[in-house]
């Protein structure tokens, strides 16, 4: 990843694979791999960013907008804009940061597309369940039966915290930690 890395800071002109492939020992077959393989930016910014955080730490998420005109893009939708009080047709990404309190620093986690109301729906998700998936993660040791203990004991109330619950986890909805 380091050399994907630099590789975006060294190449002049437009990044693919094959213009990777020219700027490095290696060849683009093996970015195309790599790329289809993924990679866990989550916990690789909090591996980052965990030697600069403080105590007091909070998360916050924030949404932005791309615009977008054409017909065909994936998960194109109507979105709400707060600063224009209307909708608007484009593709919303959901930013997860966290911030340290005392150094008064925000330290960017994971962003992550939100899909439009159509796709929600064949999920039985509104837009509020996709924003806010917060689920306490079991610490039920295994019982030696069959089948993999449970994940999650259950939802996070936010009028009743269980502060020695919370932990942050990757849930499929959203990017909790």
């Amino acid at each position: 990843m380091f050399e994907i890395f630099m590789l975006y800071l060294s190449i002049p002109d437009r990044i693919n694979f094959l213009q990777s492939g020219r700027y490095s020992r290696s060849g683009e077959q093996r970015f195309r791999r790599q790329f289809e393989s993924g990679f866990d930016f989550f916990s690789f910014n909090q591996t980052m960013v965990s030697p600069y955080v403080g105590k007091r730490n909070a998360v916050a998420d924030d949404t932005s907008f791309i615009h977008k005109s054409g017909k065909h893009t994936p998960g194109t939708g109507y979105f709400w804009s707060g600063c224009a009080g209307k909708t608007f047709r484009e593709l919303e990404v959901l930013s997860l940061s966290l911030i340290d309190v005392d150094s008064r620093m925000s330290f960017h986690l994971k962003a992550t597309q939100t899909l439009p109301a159509n796709c929600l729906s064949d999920n039985a998700l509104s837009l509020p369940d996709w924003y806010a998936a917060l689920l306490y993660l079991s610490k039920q040791a295994p019982t030696g039966k069959r089948g993999s203990p449970s994940t999650y004991t259950g939802k996070v109330n936010p009028e009743n915290l269980d502060t020695a619950c919370i932990e942050f986890r990757h849930v499929s909805r959203l990017v909790i930690y």
